[in-house]
């Protein structure tokens, strides 16, 4: 039997280096890829749920130099904080579902899981401070690992390796 995932990709406005929408068959958990400088024009589209989780990322190529991680229920204005208060980030990327699938115990226990995994794995620095470590309802505990994986198959499937080793900043030779 052929396992086969159907994912949908969506560049807005056509352009490749900009915002990203994308969505896999069966699950209502949507990505959205943002540039920093394009945040204005990602506020501006429609039907984005306002609760979920994120990664701020600073890279080149894909090559991850930082990350933080976070949590929202304000959608894609919570980056205005971001914007104003971090400089250092390039790319957001955001993993945003309908209230009534994402709990606030849900956010809370996918964000301090997505924290420990990026301090545990790769070689680029984590802009978090420690782990948080939030009530998790144990009903809730494989939905948050199944989501936890689902967010590791996008980010490399859209070319974000958390789980990069060795020299991963881009070195000039002439």
């Amino acid at each position: 039997m052929i396992e086969v995932t159907t994912v949908t990709l969506q560049l807005i406005n056509g352009d490749a280096n900009g915002i990203k929408r994308c969505q896999i068959a069966g699950s209502s958990l949507l990505t959205v890829v943002i540039p920093r400088d394009l945040i204005a024009k990602a506020k501006t589209l429609k039907d984005i749920p306002p609760r979920g989780v994120y990664y701020l990322l600073e890279g080149n190529r894909g090559r991850l130099r930082r990350v933080y991680a976070g949590q929202t229920t304000q959608g894609i204005s919570r980056l205005d904080a971001h914007n104003s208060k971090k400089d250092w980030w390039d790319t957001a990327v955001m993993f945003l579902a309908p209230d009534h699938e994402f709990s606030l115990d849900v956010v809370s226990g996918l964000e301090a899981k997505m924290i420990g995994y990026v301090k545990q794995h790769g070689s680029y620095e984590v802009d978090n401070g420690n782990v948080p470590t939030p009530y998790v309802n144990p009903y809730n505990e494989s939905f948050i690992e199944q989501l936890h994986n689902d967010i590791l198959f996008r980010m490399s499937f859209l070319g974000f390796d958390l789980d990069a080793v060795g020299d991963v900043f881009d070195v000039d030779v002439h």
